[in-house]
């Protein structure tokens, strides 16, 4: 802990408030380091350019045994010179973890003569829970592996360096949920001749994770990989995998890579594979927005291993093929047509997002079956005949487009049109 370290005393209880931990520098933890003690609470604080040459440039909070609290958090332009998790290091605490209105951008990570680079802006692993709400992920780099979040709900299926099956998975209850959560604008390098390894947003252990009212997008993957999201589940040992997502109310769309542009469901991660594991767990994509760069997408939206089941419904997707070709033109999905997008903007709310223009095909053709509210920026979910596709929620009658041309003479002059618009 190069600016702050309190560890190993199982009854203590931690509480920074209104703190800024910045410049400071250290082999592991640059920042501050909260370790197998009690309860920790941190709130309305930053962690800002502080430097490690291993693990964690920000924030390392694992092997807490009481709840976890972050509120108001800033973890920003911190660095690791050498190895993983630029931004923070959580996990391994076996109370659950909540994450509120945090901004967590520009932090990076570097592979320095190692080969290997970790994760821009950080991991969440082995916590009994983890929720981030109304937070920002945003403009952080890895020079090689993954620019955004390493997402875990239990260790990986896989062991350490050999990357062999385990004998027995670890528990698979474990959850991860991201509501009214915007991640954009993070970069990753892969392999000069790309390759699947490399993504945005990297998703490998048994667990339940939730992407709800959530944008994805601004990404960008050089050299191949995967920009937004990348599943990875296992069948070792004929045991059951139950990796499960479900991507609802979301907007993931506008992301640069060689591979997949917004989901890839691979079969293996790590060295040495014995043999080839189906992809054994569930994806439910509801009432979202899956797109490519720009307008309709003629690249690769989604990779599926064999044997990977997706579940899709009232769902926009802009290309009619890849691994959602099967789903076209059922439950409500509609494919192969503009969703029309404005840019990532600030349209309310503690996230940015992106708004839908007049006429968008996901205006009122979404679904609701959880019955939620508000959108990412607290708008009522419901304003028209039915809820919309996608994280934003037109604002009743502002989607109709208007003719300013009152007469029909083709002009627009103040003296008529004008007085009448008034």
């Amino acid at each position: 802990g190069g600016g702050l370290n309190v560890t190993s005393n199982f009854s203590s209880a931690v509480l920074l408030r209104d703190v800024i931990v910045t410049g400071n520098s250290a082999q592991n933890f640059g920042g501050a380091d909260v370790n197998n003690i009690k309860s920790v609470s941190i709130s309305n604080s930053t962690l800002s350019s502080n430097v490690a040459t291993s693990n964690g440039g920000g924030l390392n909070a694992t092997g807490n045994t009481g709840a976890v609290a972050l509120d108001d958090l800033t973890i920003s332009a911190n660095r690791v010179t050498a190895g993983a998790n630029g931004g923070f290091t959580i996990g391994n605490n076996t109370a659950p973890v909540v994450v509120r209105r945090a901004t967590i951008t520009n932090n990076e990570v570097h592979k320095g003569t190692s080969g290997y680079a970790g994760n821009g802006a950080g991991a969440f692993f082995n916590n009994l829970s983890m929720t981030m709400t109304d937070s920002i992920v945003s403009g952080n780099s890895s020079d090689f592996h993954i620019g955004a979040m390493n997402l875990n709900a239990s260790f990986p299926a896989h062991a350490g360096a050999t990357g062999l099956p385990v004998a027995v998975l670890p528990p698979t209850t474990n959850t991860i949920t991201l509501d009214r959560v915007t991640i954009s604008g993070n970069t990753t390098t892969g392999a000069a001749n790309g390759g699947s390894g490399y993504s945005m947003n990297y998703i490998s252990s048994p667990g339940l994770y939730a992407f709800q009212n959530s944008t994805i997008a601004g990404n960008t993957v050089v050299n191949g990989g995967d920009a937004a999201l990348t599943f990875q589940a296992f069948n070792p040992s004929s045991q059951t995998n139950a990796l499960s997502v479900v991507i609802r109310s979301s907007t993931i769309a506008r992301n640069v890579a060689n591979s997949s542009e917004v989901i890839a469901l691979a079969t293996y991660n790590g060295a040495n594979p014995s043999g080839t594991y189906p992809f054994n767990g569930s994806i439910v994509i509801e009432s979202s927005i899956l797109g490519g760069r720009t307008g309709t997408s003629n690249t690769n939206l989604g990779y599926a291993a064999t044997g990977a089941g997706i579940s899709v419904a009232n769902t926009l997707i802009e290309r009619n093929g890849d691994v959602f070709s099967a789903v076209c033109g059922l439950n409500g999905n509609v494919c192969g047509i503009d969703a029309k997008l404005e840019g990532l903007a600030s349209n309310g709310g503690p996230t940015q997002t992106l708004r839908l223009l007049a006429g968008s095909p996901a205006i009122n053709t979404g679904s609701n079956s959880t019955a939620q509210t508000t959108d990412p920026r607290g708008a009522a979910r419901l304003q028209g005949a039915s809820v919309d596709m996608g994280a934003y929620e037109t604002p009743a009658g502002s989607a109709v487009a208007c003719n300013l041309d009152m007469d029909g003479d083709s002009l627009l002059s103040p003296t008529k049109e004008g007085l009448v618009l008034v």
